[in-house]
């Protein structure tokens, strides 16, 4: 039984890493995207933000996100397990953050990923 346990540890870990190494790139393709771009090629492709902060010296901050629900996902089903385990069902949330400047140029692009159960 620790066994188990301790594999379902093992890959839950295992999972976090690759999702933080796969945040990272999304985040330095998106900075190649976007940054230095105007914010016609933003609203082009992304559509209108879902929140706008307003920032001094006319800058601001546009705010996208996209929700994408996940099933539940059989855990550790080797074949000898007699009783099915499946992951919670999830809404995963990516946020996305646009600092554009006061003549329209997006200077920064920041990228969140949260998951609400």
């Amino acid at each position: 039984m620790k066994i188990n346990i301790l594999k379902t540890i093992t890959r839950i870990f295992l999972i976090l890493v690759i999702m933080n190494l796969v945040s990272c790139s999304v985040q330095s393709k998106l900075n190649r995207t976007y940054t230095g771009k105007n914010e016609e090629f933003l609203i082009e492709n992304l559509g209108k933000p879902v929140t706008v902060y307003r920032l001094g010296k006319g800058e601001k901050v546009d705010v996208y996100e996209k929700k994408k629900r996940l099933s539940k996902t059989p855990i550790n089903t080797g074949r000898f397990q007699y009783d099915s385990f499946d992951s919670p069902q999830a809404t995963k949330i990516e946020t996305f953050k646009f600092l554009i400047n006061s003549s329209g140029t997006i200077k920064e692009v920041q990228y969140e990923c949260r998951y609400e159960r």
